[in-house]
């Protein structure tokens, strides 16, 4: 059985002044230790204590990493946006596992390294969770503002000292505050792209309904396609909204997931002989995904064009019974002036036989 070196070391090559090796080389000789020995204490002194990233830490805090999202309405709360604690609530919430705390605000110190300059805490972060499920009803359509709080900035605050996680909702204002306070230029970026992302998505589906027309029969037209009331124009429009943010879900929801599609995942990778699932079965679940909403989106198309078809032969149909009606009411008349020519002859006839 293979034992894996717990002292491994890796080779690297670097450029050093040669008075300066040779003065380490000196003191190696003196102390009675190699020059990787030297160097290797050197870097560890130099480095200990200190935290040398600033995107995720190592989870080392025993709390669970459940998030709760509360409903749409209650985030956007009518236009004055409301923050929540997100752990420790599950209650009428969305759930989302956390695959990793995030510490993209900590700024540099000589002492610390990255930390956060937030008192009470030792380092901050941000991550953006993208839920389409938080949209429950076709009628929101009607309001961008509401749909737009989908997309959560969620703001957490670590104490290594006192062992705590704190993780709330935050408002997009507060979130580009706290990005632009801190030097990560990366982040911001992330922002940016996620925003503008689901900005557009948001916008173009809201424009369809806006830009719809309503027929003088009550039916509705948004661009190519017709429907026999609003209703059907709000339900199509909110399934096709939902497909594409869920597409986006990709792009956007980097360290956490749906706690029902985590724990998919998780009966998978067991069924597969392994404790949290394989990246190729998760793969295996993403195209089977895609292949569903193309599906979807291909059965929608049938349906749009048989709703069509059907509104065409109701047409027709209509049509038909105004051709047949009118030629029934062309017959009683052909017969009204058949008796009325009958009854002329017949009087004639008796004249003429008296």
């Amino acid at each position: 059985m293979f034992i894996e070196n717990p002292n491994k070391k890796e080779t690297y090559s670097f450029r050093v002044k040669p008075d300066l090796l040779e003065r380490i080389k000196n003191y190696a000789k003196a102390t009675n230790q190699t020059v990787p020995e030297i160097l290797n204490e050197m870097i560890d002194e130099k480095t200990k204590g200190l935290h040398l990233t600033n995107d995720y830490l190592e989870n080392t805090i025993a709390t669970t990493n459940i998030i709760g999202l509360p409903p749409l309405e209650d985030i956007y709360n009518k236009g004055k946006y409301k923050e929540f604690g997100l752990f420790f609530e599950s209650q009428n919430r969305l759930l989302y596992e956390v695959q990793q705390v995030p510490n993209n605000l900590d700024i540099w110190t000589d002492t610390k390294g990255y930390t956060s300059d937030e008192r009470g805490a030792d380092h901050e972060g941000i991550s953006f969770v993208l839920a389409p499920d938080l949209i429950t009803k076709p009628e929101y359509l009607e309001t961008p503002e509401l749909l737009f709080c989908c997309l959560v900035p969620i703001y957490f605050k670590i104490s290594v000292k006192k062992q705590t996680i704190q993780a709330k909702n935050i408002s997009f204002t507060k979130a580009l505050d706290k990005i632009r306070a801190s030097p990560n230029m990366d982040l911001l970026d992330e922002f940016t792209k996620s925003t503008e992302l689901v900005k557009f998505i948001i916008h173009s589906y809201y424009n369809k309904f806006k830009t719809a027309t309503e027929n003088p029969d009550g039916t509705f037209t948004a661009g190519e396609y017709k429907y026999s009331n609003r209703n059907q124009l709000l339900l199509d429009i909110y399934n096709k909204l939902l497909i594409e943010l869920n597409e986006a879900t990709i792009q956007v929801n980097i360290n956490v997931i749906n706690h029902y599609d985590k724990a998919i995942e998780r009966q998978q990778g067991k069924q597969y002989g392994t404790e949290l699932g394989a990246d190729s079965t998760i793969n295996d679940l993403r195209e089977e995904n895609r292949a569903l909403k193309d599906m979807l989106k291909e059965n929608q198309a049938k349906s749009k064009e048989l709703e069509e078809r059907a509104n065409e032969l109701e047409t027709e149909i209509s049509t038909l019974k105004d051709i047949t009606n009118k030629y029934n009411d062309i017959l009683k008349k052909l017969d009204k002036l058949e008796t009325i020519n009958l009854t002329e002859e017949f009087v004639e006839d008796s004249n003429n036989t008296e």
